[in-house]
């Protein structure tokens, strides 16, 4: 058993793996802003190597036995994505660590997608692929998979079957909300709803799917003086 931080505000938790105890030899893990933890059987033991950031960006990524967060604690907010030993939730090896190749803010959110792992930044989206590097991270950039469209608020972000649904964020055009299909970006939002998205500006926003009579449905919740939803 373990002790949980449940107090600290803002102390979300993902699952940095779903795989079940013992499959493929990868403990199940999640962590939250503040910290990571390894689930053994009923054992839940706190990821302490030093080398695991002390505060990380939301979300977590899963690929061919490690796992993937990203350190929000560099200087000037440089985003770092870290990852650990393989198979090993609970180990992360100083070398495994990753810069992406553009800066474009503060990290927002990661995941996985499809076969890649997914970054979302303020003011970009970049896939990354298990490139088998010997050296360092794993990963390595998709070079047609890069965007200058960013994430407005992680918890914006949801899966649907295969899609992903955001609140976007572009320094040209402002709020949006966007489906990545594929590799490809489409706004879904009509001029009107994008009209209320920008004069509410959802700093805070929450966002959740549902599925009825065949159709997926997409609903965004802004915290704002107004409550305003969509």
């Amino acid at each position: 058993t373990c002790a949980l931080p449940i107090s600290v505000t803002g102390a979300q938790y993902q699952a940095i793996s779903n795989v079940a105890t013992g499959t493929l030899g990868f403990q199940s893990a999640f962590k939250s802003r503040y910290g990571g933890w390894a689930i053994n059987g009923a054992i839940i033991t706190k990821v302490t190597d030093a080398n695991y950031p002390a505060q990380t960006c939301e979300g977590a990524a899963y690929l061919n036995n490690i796992g993937y967060v990203v350190d929000i604690t560099g200087i000037n907010g440089l985003v770092v994505i870290r990852g650990s030993a393989g198979s090993d939730p609970l180990t992360w090896p100083p070398l495994n660590f990753l810069n992406p190749p553009v800066a474009s803010g503060s990290a927002v959110y990661v995941c996985n997608y499809l076969n890649y792992v997914a970054l979302f930044t303020e003011f970009g989206l970049q896939m990354f692929y298990d490139a088998g590097n010997p050296t360092g991270s794993a990963l390595s950039p998709v070079s047609n998979a890069a965007w200058l469209t960013g994430c407005g608020a992680s918890a914006s972000v949801v899966k649907i079957v295969d899609d992903i649904y955001f609140l976007s964020n572009s320094v040209v055009t402002g709020y949006a909300i966007t489906r990545l299909q594929g590799l490809t970006l489409t706004n879904v939002s009509t001029p009107e709803l994008e009209r209320a998205l920008n004069k509410y500006a959802f700093v805070t926003s929450f966002a959740q799917s549902f599925r009825t009579l065949g159709h997926s449905f997409y609903s965004i919740t802004g915290v704002t003086g107004s409550g305003f939803s969509v």
